[in-house]
């Protein structure tokens, strides 16, 4: 009985120090990992500071949407907009469906004309601010660079089916 116990009592204090051991690995561990994430966090926060106003291009002057024209009134669509360098076009797809059309990022003629930013996707809403059935769009935002004529092209096909649209719009780029 008495090999027993102690065979018993040195299990126990086998598995205490096991324990124990095991817990400082255990913080050492969590230490390790809490520094890196530290670490970790300055370098991105060093990177965040470092491009703040890099990030998106400033806008100065005058902004356009260019939505889309139906067949029937295509001849607006081919009428130049006129917009001041460094101000902001927005290219609107409408969403129908509740979700998101697919398109890719519309292209610009001559490319050097403007720079493309990024996009926005919202809803509709009325005049009390309360979204509202039916989808939302999505805008896609540039910001002209030089004087001169432009091109804008969007290609997409209506959630739900529906005549594939690739509409052009043209832009007339000003001086400041």
């Amino acid at each position: 009985m008495n090999a027993y116990r102690s065979a018993a009592l040195g299990l126990l204090v086998t598995a205490v120090a096991a324990s124990t051991l095991i817990a400082q690995e255990t913080n050492e561990r969590r230490e390790k990992i809490r520094r890196a994430v530290g670490a970790a966090a300055e370098v991105a926060e060093g990177l965040i500071e470092q491009n703040a106003n890099t990030a998106v291009p400033a806008v100065d002057g005058r902004v356009i949407i260019l939505k889309r024209v139906e067949k029937k009134d295509e001849a607006l669509a081919t009428e130049p907009q006129e917009i001041n360098a460094g101000g902001l076009v927005i290219v609107e797809v409408p969403d129908t469906q509740s979700h998101p059309t697919e398109v890719a990022e519309p292209t610009v003629t001559p490319a050097e004309a403007a720079q493309s930013f990024g996009k926005v996707r919202g809803i509709r809403t009325n005049n009390a601010g309360q979204p509202m059935m039916g989808g939302g769009y999505t805008w896609f935002l540039f910001k002209t660079l030089a004087p001169g004529k432009a091109a804008i092209n969007v290609k997409y096909t209506p959630n739900g089916g529906g005549d594939p649209v690739d509409q052009t719009y043209q832009v007339n780029v000003v001086a400041k």
